[in-house]
């Protein structure tokens, strides 16, 4: 998923994805301070993935979704195919084994497979190694730890992503993007 910034500019076209939901959910009442919300809430997702994602959704379900339904299947259509699976990602491993040695540097298509090779112990350490199997069960654990955290990252909302950075670095009273005040 590409690094996603405030795209407050997308504000009437969210509107109209949000218009065409209600319109394919006629007997859900949406309160106006609920659409200011979803607006809000929705700002940073590029138009085209939320437009696919709300179309999707009224295929799926009966039911007006939810602001997390539409991010996540946003994200969803924006991830596909990007980040490997695991077991393709343990292959480009073997492949590099295979082809670089311990004394090479190996080159992968997505840099959470150089991570997932250094959580389990490095490239040296898997080069030595004779016990693949074990090593390949270890590598897909770590890939899917680091690409559930990755996903769950990029998925964030800014306003939270903000939060948290300003609470990891220690500030105890911060005003968020949309004016709100944080203790």
């Amino acid at each position: 998923m590409p690094v996603l910034e405030d795209r407050s500019d997308n504000r009437q076209e969210i509107l109209k994805v949000l218009y065409g939901l209600a319109a394919a959910y006629p007997t859900a009442n949406i309160p106006e301070e609920t659409i200011k919300l979803y607006v809000n809430l929705l700002a940073d997702l590029p138009i085209d993935a939320l437009r696919a994602a709300s179309l999707k959704h009224i295929s799926e379900s009966k039911w007006f979704p939810a602001i997390s339904e539409l991010r996540a299947g946003a994200y969803d259509l924006c991830e596909e195919g990007r980040l490997p699976l695991a077991y393709e990602a343990w292959e480009q491993v073997r492949k590099q084994l295979l082809r670089v040695g311990h004394t090479g540097k190996p080159v992968f298509t997505h840099d959470l497979i150089l991570r997932a090779v250094e959580g389990i112990g490095g490239w040296r350490y898997l080069c030595m190694s004779v016990d693949t199997m074990a090593d390949r069960a270890r590598f897909v654990d770590a890939y899917d730890r680091y690409a559930g955290q990755a996903r769950s990252d990029a998925r964030m909302l800014p306003q939270v992503k903000l939060l948290a950075e300003r609470l990891r670095a220690g500030s105890p009273r911060k005003e968020l993007p949309d004016g709100s005040k944080v203790e």
